[in-house]
């Protein structure tokens, strides 16, 4: 496990999105070296929202279109 962390940190992430909402996405999403980590407002696990930089207002919204809000156009 501590291999599989030290090389996805390897790779350079900038951002990384979290959207399960879970602790250990979310975990993940900030262990990746990421210096922006996007999660929503209310996530499924609230305590996963200590591992976000930003949170990002989705309620009412299929998990899918949030993705696709997200990204650029």
């Amino acid at each position: 496990m501590a291999v599989s962390l030290s090389e996805l940190r390897g790779l350079g992430y900038e951002t990384a999105v979290d959207f399960q909402g879970a602790v250990r996405t979310a975990l993940l999403a900030r262990w990746s070296g990421a210096s922006v980590v996007y999660g929503d407002i209310q996530p499924r696990e609230n305590a996963a929202s200590m591992w976000y930089t930003r949170q990002v207002m989705t309620t009412g919204v299929h998990v899918f279109n949030r993705r696709l809000r997200w990204q650029k156009p």
